[in-house]
C-alpha cells in the first residue's frame, strides 16, 4: 500500500522535499512506527506522515518534523504531541505482540507508574 500524505500537507513541505518524501520518510522510519515501535510493513498496511509537533502547536510540515507511522496510530494520536501518546501505543504494541494481554508489573513499566485496582 503507499504511502499516505496528503495534498495539503505536500504544498506545505519545502519544495526540495516533495518529489522524493515518501522514500526519505521511510528511509528515516528505518521500517519502524514512530509512535508505537512496531514494524511497518509497506505491502499490507496503511502507512501516513504524521507530524511530531503538531500544526496546531507550531509544528512545520517538514522532513525533520514529519514520521512515518501506522494509520491507526495517527488516528489514535489526533492532534496531540507525539510524545503525550507515544507510551500508551508502545504498550498496546507490546499487548498485542503477548497475544492480547500482558502483567500488571509489564504495563507498569510503558506507563511509568503503579497500577492498582
Amino acid at each position: 500500500m503507499p504511502i499516505t500524505i496528503s495534498q495539503q500537507q505536500k504544498k506545505r513541505l519545502p519544495e526540495t522535499e516533495r518529489a522524493d518524501i515518501g522514500k526519505l520518510l521511510w528511509q528515516k522510519s528505518g521500517g519502524i512506527c514512530f509512535l508505537c515501535s512496531g514494524p511497518l510493513l509497506e505491502a499490507t498496511e496503511n502507512l501516513v506522515a504524521d507530524h511530531d509537533l503538531p500544526e496546531a502547536d507550531g509544528g512545520q510540515t517538514e522532513l525533520a518534523n514529519l514520521n512515518l507511522v501506522h494509520s491507526s496510530c495517527n488516528s489514535f494520536k489526533r492532534d496531540h504531541p507525539s510524545i503525550a501518546v507515544r507510551p500508551y501505543l508502545a504498550l498496546f504494541q507490546r499487548i498485542a505482540k503477548a497475544g492480547g494481554f500482558v502483567r500488571n508489573d509489564e504495563a507498569s513499566k510503558f506507563l511509568g507508574s503503579t497500577l492498582s485496582y
